[in-house]
């Protein structure tokens, strides 16, 4: 009904109303809802502000009688003049101007910016990076359909119906509103709010990767290119066009000459991995690599066992954290993990174990817990992927105890991230001043140098509750410098 009464106030105002448009006017007039939509119509031009609140409905009605009653006889184009007497009282027309030419400015910047949302459609939601021209992204900023963009660091896109896109830092790819061309680098995306009869596309120069699942991943390395699906379904197709799908926990390897597509085993490197220097910590049959922390052999609680790595009884009496033998400085690490009931864990890393005292004390924990029956569940800043007692996550995201989680830790240098699920949640930069205000009110402002340590060793806390790991991977990063 809008849309056509619309069309014949306008046709009425262009003085273009046949006499059946100015009868359905007349009737529309006094139906009072029809008669709010013409005043909202003529409120919209600019036409009936008279100050800070408009005209009463019932004025208009008056007003854009007598209007039509000047109008019909001689079916006369009025002037301006008239107009201003048939609509507006004399003493009300400056107020009018201005306030038109102010309500004029804001819908033309509020239109320019809404259409230049709806061209772009991608936005920058996080991170830094740069155009292909060298003018800088921001956050909050749109990225025009066939933008090439260079990420500087961590750089988050993301699409009106709500897909995330991650580029890892250096990567250098082509965007549009269904469309990555990825032609060098590493993303990963969230496509979880888009409808399947819309699927999400990466192009690279070996093949494309259409989405139909929620999540994948896909990295463009010479002329090899690895999809690790983490979620959802995957179709992959090579330069043949030869297609398969993939499930969870399958990695497709192709180039021009075509492609292979395996599953990969829980505790098992994919190639990719291998080749890009990837450590399994833990190998789902024994507890090689492993010590405790105060002894230099395996805890008896601490098991292999069907392939995950447990803490296997609830014990309060007898506890012992497990670390690796091996120590490292900036890493990548990823694991699966899995609480009990009620359960409280935790993974420490940079941990010095030589250096004596609570474990607690030794390194940044990542905390693991069960939110909805353990204590620690009450405030933030003990939730799951948390950095303990320090930093808060930006949600609980953790999945219901006894089922899997996704943890990763990035450590460069003094930047620490805090991943759960395949998000990041936590942030922060150890020495930095909101770091030291946050140790200066914790239980930590008691221990010297507390989680500034270069290196340390990756441990497994044991706070007496059922917990278990698989898949535990660590990627030995280049140091940062100084």
């Amino acid at each position: 009904m809008m849309t056509s009464l619309a069309e014949d106030l306008e046709r009425w105002l262009d003085d273009d109303a046949d006499a059946p448009t100015r009868e359905r006017l007349r009737r529309q007039l006094d139906d009072p809802v029809a008669a709010e939509e013409i005043f909202a119509h003529l409120m919209i031009a600019g036409l009936l502000r008279t100050g800070l609140q408009p005209i009463p409905p019932a004025l208009v009605v008056t007003r854009v009688r007598a209007l039509m009653a000047a109008r019909l006889p001689d079916r006369q184009r009025l002037s301006i003049q008239e107009i201003r007497r048939h609509l507006f009282p004399r003493r009300a027309w400056p107020r009018v101007i201005a306030i038109t030419i102010v309500a004029a400015t804001l819908m033309v910047g509020i239109l320019g910016w809404w259409l230049q949302q709806s061209a772009a459609g991608v936005q920058v939601l996080d991170g830094h990076g740069r155009f292909a021209d060298g003018r800088a992204l921001v956050a909050a900023g749109a990225v025009p359909a066939g933008s090439e963009v260079i990420a500087d660091e961590a750089l988050t896109l993301t699409w009106p119906d709500g897909s995330r896109v991650v580029l890892d830092p250096g990567t250098r790819t082509q965007v549009s509103d269904d469309l990555i061309e990825l032609t060098a680098g590493r993303l990963q995306a969230d496509i979880t709010k888009r409808p399947a009869t819309a699927p999400f596309v990466v192009r690279t120069p070996s093949m494309t990767v259409t989405v139909v699942g929620t999540r994948f991943s896909v990295e463009v390395k010479a002329a090899v290119t690895t999809t690790q699906v983490t979620a959802g379904r995957v179709r992959v197709s090579n330069r043949q066009s030869d297609e398969r799908e993939l499930g969870a926990g399958a990695e497709a390897l192709a180039d021009a000459d075509g492609w292979v597509a395996r599953p990969i085993p829980p505790n098992v490197l994919g190639a990719q991995e291998r080749a890009e220097g990837w450590i399994l910590l833990f190998d789902g049959r024994t507890t090689a690599g492993w010590r405790g922390f105060t002894s230099v052999t395996v805890p008896a609680h601490w098991r292999a066992r069907d392939g995950v790595l447990e803490r296997a009884a609830q014990d309060q009496e007898t506890k012992e954290d497990l670390a690796t033998l091996a120590q490292f400085s900036d890493f990548d690490l990823r694991f699966e993990w899995r609480i009990s009931a009620g359960g409280n864990s935790g993974v420490f890393y940079r941990s010095e174990v030589e250096r004596g005292g609570p474990a607690h004390d030794h390194g940044h924990e990542y905390q693991l817990v069960d939110t909805a029956r353990h204590p620690d569940g009450r405030t933030p800043l003990t939730w799951p992927g948390a950095c303990y007692g320090l930093v808060a996550p930006d949600g609980d995201r953790a999945m219901p105890a006894g089922a899997w989680n996704r943890g990763r830790i990035v450590v460069r240098g003094p930047a620490v991230e805090h991943w759960l699920n395949d998000e990041v949640v936590v942030r922060f930069t150890i020495g930095s001043a909101d770091w030291q205000e946050r140790i200066a009110r914790s239980k930590f402002v008691k221990v010297p140098d507390y989680g500034r340590a270069a290196s340390g060793r990756v441990m497994l806390q044991d706070h007496g509750y059922p917990v278990a790991f698989r898949n535990l991977k660590l990627l030995p990063l280049t140091p940062t410098a100084p």
